[in-house]
């Protein structure tokens, strides 16, 4: 969605959470009926709490990410998302798990594919894109009627709570999988583009958004909305005895504890 009318519809509070309202019941109905015909609840049954004792890393699409360091995690369980098979050229890596919630997204659904992960998708996205994609979950997405509250979803049969980035979702699914040590990559935390809490798009001069190159109307963060995810998702795993720490090189993340990523893979570090 173009950036002018995004601007638009944020600046409409009485609009956008009409939206919203008829998002989450098409959603549910939508949801339902699939779920009858993929009984995804049996999936979603036999994952809970199946990794406990392990543990994980989740992949953001920063401009701090490096194919190098993509490959010392080959052998480690990964979430990523969204565009990161635009760096599979460059390296063996590849995510266990994958997850896309935006409906505007244009994916490669055969390099997807190829990759052989478990493939999560919105139910929003779903609902307006044909989904040829093999191991795929459909996932309840409910995005709450303000961006001044956040959910977090401890029953992934019931829904996944959406915010401003799909990072958060592919954290819901860490927790509920019983993770017991999650650490972040790529999490720069820095756009070109942001959307302050009037509605209005501030420009951030010589920021890159991502490791790959995007059009510029493309990239628009609700930096507010994504710090909030991230303090309930810090909330949680402190109320759950779940370690996260964030092992980004560099960038603007500090709601986690910092960890330095090479020490993650030293001899004598404990896994």
């Amino acid at each position: 969605m173009k950036q002018s009318i995004r601007q638009k519809i944020y600046k409409l509070k009485p609009i956008h959470r009409l939206i919203r309202c008829i998002v989450y019941n098409s959603d549910y109905h939508f949801y339902a009926k699939l779920n009858k015909q993929h009984n995804f609840d049996k999936h979603f049954a036999e994952i809970k709490d199946s990794c406990k004792g392990k543990r994980c890393f989740i992949i953001g699409n920063g401009p701090s990410l490096t194919a190098q360091d993509l490959d010392k995690l080959i052998n480690e369980d990964c979430f990523a998302s969204n565009f990161i098979y635009k760096i599979f050229s460059e390296t063996d890596w590849r995510p266990k798990y994958y997850a896309a919630v935006d409906r505007y997204l244009e994916l490669e659904e055969d390099i997807i594919n190829g990759c052989d992960c478990n493939v999560y998708i919105g139910s929003y996205r779903w609902r307006h894109n044909k989904v040829d994609l093999k191991n795929a979950v459909c996932l309840r997405t409910h995005q709450p009627l303000s961006n001044k509250k956040c959910d977090f979803s401890e029953e992934l049969k019931k829904c996944v709570y959406v915010t401003s980035t799909v990072s958060y979702v592919l954290m819901q699914i860490a927790a509920y999988m019983g993770y017991s040590e999650i650490y972040l990559l790529g999490f720069d935390h820095n756009y070109s583009y942001e959307i302050d809490e009037h509605g209005k798009i501030v420009k951030n001069y010589n920021i890159k958004s991502h490791y790959y190159s995007a059009p510029n109307d493309s990239e628009l963060a609700d930096v507010k909305s994504m710090t909030m995810s991230y303090y309930k998702m810090l909330n949680y795993c402190n109320e759950n005895g779940i370690v996260i720490k964030n092992a980004t090189r560099g960038g603007k993340l500090e709601v986690f504890d910092r960890v330095d990523f090479d020490s993650l893979f030293d001899e004598n570090s404990e896994k």
